[in-house]
């Protein structure tokens, strides 16, 4: 990360941008999203400032036009599993990934792979991707019991690798198995 100054401007320089790009929901998801993630960074002793910026662009790609989503992956060659082909709209995360890249000039892999993997997860996830994974689902703004399950668990505990369980059992109910 660029040195706080640097950092500061560039956050503000994202947010302008995300608000032009994004719903009004849709940005206000991502503020609380990065909030919270910067919020379990301090839980799980990792560098808020990364998990604050990963948060804030999650959902760069975020939009309700399948057609769209499934173009701009065939554009990026992204592959196209069952899962996207069944359901187009989680293409938003590996298309975020490839977006934060190239219209936000994000090179940090670590940043990238979060917002790849922040919908389905994956077998193996660093902790930036956990956080991001798991800050998505459970930001203030979700209401659902898990979502709620998550914030109390991860404020009394910590426990992030807990509160990825309680995610990647929501979403095997959802979509069926995930990594």
């Amino acid at each position: 990360m660029p040195a706080k100054k640097n950092r500061t401007n560039l956050i503000s320089k994202f947010q302008a941008a995300l608000k032009q790009k994004l719903t009004a929901e849709k940005y206000r998801h991502s503020l609380r999203t990065a909030d919270w993630a910067k919020e379990i960074a301090g839980f799980c002793n990792y560098d808020p400032d990364t998990a604050y910026l990963a948060g804030l662009l999650h959902d760069c790609a975020k939009t309700s036009d399948a057609g769209y989503l499934l173009a701009q992956a065939q554009k990026r060659r992204i592959r196209l599993t069952k899962k996207y082909r069944e359901n187009p709209l989680l293409l938003h995360s590996p298309l975020g990934a490839a977006l934060a890249r190239e219209e936000f000039g994000v090179t940090d892999q670590k940043i990238l792979n979060a917002i790849h993997y922040h919908t389905l997860g994956r077998a193996k996830m660093v902790k930036l991707e956990k956080i991001i994974y798991v800050a998505d689902y459970s930001e203030p703004g979700r209401r659902s019991p898990a979502a709620r399950q998550i914030r109390r668990l991860l404020r009394k505990t910590g426990d992030l690798n807990q509160a990825v369980k309680i995610k990647k059992e929501t979403n095997a109910r959802k979509f069926g198995e995930t990594a």
